[in-house]
C-alpha cells in the first residue's frame, strides 16, 4: 500500500503556502477598542537608552543560550558560528547604542533561510531577540515628535470610534494600519491586548471534502498469502488470497483535533489443508473483511489507533482423508473425522475468523504506521520546518472534520497585527477544495518577512520564488499570464530597491470582489540616490471565467505619496516608478484548472475547475469542484 496519509494531508498544508458590509457586531467589544484608544491622551512614554539596554541584555542573553547548546558539538558550533557571523554580532553588540543596524539586518537575514537546524527554538529564540533590540533602537534613534503623537493619537481615537459606531471591512483595514503603527513605534499595550482578543478567529481555512480524501487515498489491495500454522499436533497450511479496497474519510472531531478513519472493506479467499494424524482435510474459504482505524491528525502529525476488523469466515470442506492403509480403518476414521467437522463446524469457522482477523489487524496496522510515518516526514520537512525557520509558521493551527470534510484552520497574528473578527463566510455547495483567507493573514505574513527590511525588485522576485520552491511548487505553474505586460528587454536599466515600512509594509484588502495590494515604501534607492516615502496602490478585479481564475487589472497602479510628503524627489520618484515598476505588473492574471498529483505522480483526482471565487468583507474565498465528479459523490454541502 503507497503512502497515501501523506496524500491526505499535502493538498492542504501546500495549498496553504500557495492567501464593505459590516464584519463584526457594533456592541461585539461594547466600546473597549474606542475607550482605550482615547485614553492614550497623556500616556506617552518614548522608549530611551534604558529601553535598548534592555533588548540588548536580552539579545545577549539570547545568544549566550545559542553558545551555550552549540558547545555541546565544538565541530558543529564553529560551523554555526561562522555561518551565523557571531563574532560580528559580539562587535555590533560592544559598540552598545552605536551599533550598526545595517549590519544586524545582515545578520539577521543569516539566521533566517530554509537550512537545517535553523527551526531550533534556540535559533527562533536568537532571531526574536535580535529583531526585537534592531527595532528599539530603530525607535529609539528616530523619536516621536509630541505634535506628531498627538495628531496621531486622535486619528487612531476617531478610527476606533468609526469602527465600533459602524464595524465594515474598510474600517477594520484602516484599524488595523494604525494599530500595526502603534506597536511599531511601542506604544498602546492596552489597545493591543485588548484588540488581539478582539480579532482572534482563524485568518487562514483549508477545507478538503470527504470525496477528495477518499479517492486520493484510495489504495487498492490485492495481496496473496501463505498460509502455515501449527497448533499442538495440527498443522495447517496452503494459500490465501486478500483483495478489496482501503480509504481514509473524515469524521467528526473536536477538541482542535481532525479525525479520520481509515476503512476496508474486502474479501479474502483460502484453500487449505488441515492435518492432525493420521487425518488430512481439504477446504477452501470465503470471508468477508472489513475493518476500521481510527486516525487522528494534529499541527504536529498523525497518530493511529489500533484496527478493529470483523472477518466472517465461512468454510467448505472438499474432501477428508487419512494416511491409514488398512481400508476398513481409514474409511471409519474418514467418517469419523467428517461427523466431527459437521458437529463442530460453527466452532471451526469461529476459530478461523478470530485467527483470520488477528493476522490481518497486525498486517494493516503495520502497513498503515509506514504510510504514517512517510506523512509526518513530509508534513515535518516540507510545511513545519520550513515555516519554523523563516518566521513563518501560524501562532494556532488546529483541525477540525465533520462527516462532510476536513478543515485546517490557520490564525497569523502577533501584537499590533490581529487576526479576523468572525469565522470565515461558507462555502458554496459542491466544492471539493476551498481556501478562504483573511487579508489580516497576508498582511501579517507581509509584516514578517519584509516589515523595515530593504529589498530590490529582483531579490524581492528571488526571495518570493524561492519560498514557493520550498513548498516543492514551480513558480510557473501558480499561474499563467497573458502577454500583456513589457518583457525584460524593454525595461530601463537599473534596478530599485525598496525599503518597506517598518509598521505595514503590504496591505491587501478585499472588497466588493476586487483585491487591493497597496506596497508602502519607507524610502527608495535609484542609482546611489535616496528617494522619499511612496505608496505603490494596484487593484486587480477577481472573477470566475466558467472554471477559470481571472485576475483583470482595474485602471493603472497609482503612485501615492504619503500626507506631508511632496517636492521635487516625489515627483521624479514617481516617474522611476513608472518606468520601472508600471512594465512588470500583469494586466491579467490566469490560472486554469489545477491537478493534484499523488506521491507516486499519478492524477488520481482529475482536474479541478474554479467553483467559487469571491473578495468582499475582508476575506477572499477561493473553491474548486472536480471536473468528472458525478451526482453520486459525496458532496461537501457548508
Amino acid at each position: 500500500m503507497r503512502a497515501c496519509w501523506c496524500k491526505v494531508i499535502v493538498c492542504g498544508l501546500i495549498a496553504a503556502a500557495c492567501c464593505e458590509e459590516a464584519t463584526a457586531s457594533p456592541s461585539a467589544a461594547g466600546g473597549e477598542l474606542a475607550r482605550l484608544a482615547r485614553a492614550l491622551d497623556g500616556a506617552y512614554r518614548p522608549l530611551s537608552d534604558h529601553d535598548l539596554a534592555s533588548a540588548r541584555a536580552a539579545l545577549t542573553l539570547a545568544q549566550t543560550d545559542l553558545d551555550r547548546f552549540l558547545a555541546r558539538d565544538p565541530q558543529q558550533a564553529t560551523a554555526w558560528r561562522t555561518f551565523l557571523e557571531l563574532p560580528r554580532l559580539e562587535q555590533e553588540l560592544a559598540r552598545g547604542s552605536d551599533a550598526d543596524l545595517t549590519v544586524l539586518q545582515e545578520l539577521f537575514a543569516k539566521a533566517r533561510g530554509n537550512h537545517e537546524g535553523l527551526e531550533l527554538p534556540v535559533m527562533r529564540r536568537y532571531r526574536a531577540a535580535l529583531v526585537n533590540f534592531i527595532e528599539v533602537a530603530q525607535v529609539v534613534r528616530e523619536p516621536l515628535l509630541a505634535e506628531a503623537w498627538e495628531a496621531q493619537r486622535q486619528e487612531i481615537a476617531a478610527v476606533a470610534e468609526q469602527y465600533e459606531q459602524r464595524p465594515t471591512a474598510a474600517r477594520q483595514s484602516e484599524l488595523f494600519k494604525q494599530l500595526a503603527w502603534l506597536h511599531s513605534v511601542r506604544q498602546g499595550d492596552q489597545l493591543l491586548r485588548a484588540a488581539e482578543r478582539r480579532f482572534a478567529s482563524p485568518n487562514a481555512v483549508i477545507s478538503i471534502s470527504a470525496s477528495v480524501i477518499s479517492t486520493w487515498s484510495v489504495e487498492e489491495v490485492d495481496r496473496p498469502t501463505q498460509i502455515n500454522e501449527v497448533e499442538d499436533k495440527q498443522r495447517t497450511f496452503g494459500v490465501g488470497r486478500l483483495q478489496g479496497r482501503a480509504a481514509a474519510y473524515p469524521v467528526p472531531g473536536d477538541s482542535g483535533q481532525g479525525r479520520l478513519e481509515m476503512r476496508f472493506n474486502g474479501t479474502l479467499r483460502t484453500r487449505v489443508t488441515t492435518l492432525q494424524d493420521p487425518v488430512r482435510i481439504q477446504s477452501h474459504g470465503v470471508a468477508p473483511v472489513v475493518a476500521r482505524k481510527p486516525v487522528v491528525l494534529t499541527e504536529h502529525g498523525l497518530v493511529a489507533g489500533p484496527t478493529c476488523s470483523r472477518v466472517c469466515y465461512n468454510n467448505l470442506v472438499d474432501c477428508i482423508g487419512t494416511k491409514l492403509k488398512i481400508r476398513v480403518a481409514d474409511s471409519l476414521v474418514t467418517k469419523l473425522a467428517g461427523g466431527y467437522v459437521e458437529r463442530n463446524e460453527a466452532e471451526i469457522e469461529a476459530d478461523a475468523s478470530r485467527s483470520a482477523e488477528q493476522e490481518f489487524n497486525a498486517e494493516f496496522d503495520e502497513d498503515v504506521a509506514e504510510q504514517l510515518r512517510d506523512a509526518n516526514n513530509s508534513l515535518t520537512e516540507k510545511f513545519r520546518k520550513p515555516l519554523l525557520r523563516q518566521d513563518l509558521y501560524p501562532r494556532q493551527f488546529v483541525f477540525r472534520t465533520t462527516h462532510e470534510a476536513l478543515d485546517a484552520e490557520l490564525r497569523y497574528d502577533a501584537p499590533g497585527h490581529p487576526a479576523a473578527p468572525a469565522p470565515p463566510p461558507p462555502l458554496q455547495s459542491g466544492w471539493d477544495l476551498g481556501i478562504r483567507l483573511h487579508e489580516s493573514s497576508i498582511n501579517n505574513l507581509g509584516h514578517t518577512l519584509l516589515g523595515g527590511r530593504t529589498y530590490s525588485v529582483e531579490q524581492f522576485e528571488t526571495m518570493f520564488n524561492e519560498t514557493l520552491a520550498q513548498f516543492g511548487l514551480d513558480p510557473d505553474d501558480v499561474g499563467t499570464s497573458d502577454e500583456s505586460g513589457e518583457s525584460e528587454a524593454d525595461l530601463p536599466p537599473g534596478d530599485i530597491g525598496i525599503e518597506f515600512d517598518r509598521a505595514m509594509p503590504l496591505q491587501v484588502q478585499f472588497i466588493g470582489d476586487v483585491a487591493t495590494l497597496t506596497i508602502r515604501g519607507r524610502r527608495y534607492l535609484y542609482e546611489d540616490r535616496a528617494y522619499p516615502p511612496m505608496n505603490i496602490i494596484i487593484r486587480y478585479r477577481l472573477q470566475n471565467d466558467e472554471g477559470v481564475l481571472r485576475a483583470v487589472l482595474v485602471g493603472e497602479p497609482e503612485y501615492v505619496a504619503p500626507p506631508g510628503v511632496g517636492g521635487l524627489r516625489v515627483i521624479a520618484l514617481r516617474r522611476i516608478l513608472r518606468s520601472h515598476i508600471t512594465p512588470r505588473i500583469e494586466k491579467e492574471i490566469v490560472q486554469r484548472e489545477i491537478h493534484l498529483p499523488d506521491s507516486d505522480g499519478e492524477d488520481e483526482i482529475g482536474a479541478l475547475d474554479f467553483h467559487q471565487v469571491a473578495a468582499d468583507n475582508g476575506w477572499m474565498t477561493v473553491s474548486l469542484r472536480r471536473r468528472n465528479r458525478s451526482d453520486g459523490d459525496s458532496l461537501a454541502t457548508r
